[in-house]
């Protein structure tokens, strides 16, 4: 288990602040953690830009919601983390009212492929690390 250190706590506080509706204070925090989360700690990192996205969203920021999506779609197969996928679906469901912008429509596109060739779309549970 990794030390609290003061990416946790950029990522605990921009999870709050967005409770809030502070989603300026929340985005720069979320910001933050992508900033201290180098590639080495690639879930956390993930987990950063998946706040990012849903502050984003929640300010109205659709297209650069979509973009983080997009991102961490990129690293979710060498995750193969349960929560980071199913924080992506949860991100996609947000978005899916917004399929026709072409950002959403990649990201959708893109996480349904991801999820096809990683098995988990077949019920297929990662195992460790989740």
């Amino acid at each position: 288990m990794a030390p609290f250190d003061a990416g946790s706590l950029a990522a605990e506080t921009a999870l709050c602040l967005a409770e809030l509706g502070e989603l300026a204070e929340a985005e720069r925090h979320a910001r933050q953690v992508i900033v201290l989360r180098t590639p080495a700690r690639a879930r956390s990192r993930a987990f950063g830009q998946l706040t990012l996205a849903r502050v984003l969203l929640a300010a109205g920021r659709v297209e650069e919601a979509a973009a983080q999506g997009s991102e961490v779609c990129a690293v979710l197969p060498v995750l193969s983390s349960a929560r980071v996928t199913q924080r992506c679906d949860r991100l996609a469901a947000a978005l899916e009212p917004h399929r026709r912008n072409r950002a959403v429509a990649d990201f959708l596109g893109t996480l349904a492929t991801t999820r096809s060739t990683d098995g988990s779309a077949a019920g297929h549970q990662p195992g460790w690390p989740v």
